[in-house]
């Protein structure tokens, strides 16, 4: 299920994509500037429809994926529903 961005409060989303960079392998030395430019840079492929939030309720998590991801979790739902 695809959760709308904006329906997220500011600070959750910051922290959401925080955690998605961090396990993206993203290494911060911890310069704060540089974090949130990170940060702002997922939000605008948010805005663009490059990223979305995702929830997987059967993982019980979310993640934020590309498009391409995204098509082809809707595909194998699909598929693995008779959908």
């Amino acid at each position: 299920m695809i959760i709308p961005f904006q329906e997220i409060q500011p600070d959750t989303l910051q922290a959401i994509c925080e955690d998605w960079l961090t396990r993206q392998a993203q290494e911060w030395l911890g310069d704060t500037e540089e974090r949130d430019q990170a940060v702002k840079s997922v939000i605008q492929a948010l805005e663009n429809k490059k990223l979305f939030i995702s929830w997987d309720e059967e993982m019980n998590s979310l993640d934020i994926v590309d498009a391409e991801q995204l098509a082809l979790i809707q595909s194998t739902s699909n598929t693995e529903f008779g959908s």
